[in-house]
């Protein structure tokens, strides 16, 4: 006597439950780190100067050329007064 083998169901990979799992550990993460930028902090008195005076800025241009002279500010100067 001779039974039928039943078809066997195709396999199927079902990743709906996958994306809405990684959905819920996505917005855990993002609104935890909305937390973590908002940090309670405590009031410091800074020290100030009761003294201090303005530098002032000035810009120094150093040139090599490829002969190997040296200019300062587009004038020529020697290496050891550098």
């Amino acid at each position: 006597m001779y039974v039928p083998e039943e078809p066997e169901e195709e396999f199927e990979l079902n990743i709906i439950p996958m994306i809405d799992v990684i959905f819920a550990i996505l917005t855990f993460f993002i609104i935890s780190s909305l937390f973590l930028t908002r940090s309670e902090s405590l009031p410091v008195n800074l020290p100030k100067a009761d003294s201090s005076k303005v530098q002032e800025r000035t810009r120094i241009t150093v040139t090599v050329e490829a002969s190997g002279e040296l200019a300062l500010n587009r004038e020529a100067i020697a290496l050891d007064n550098l």
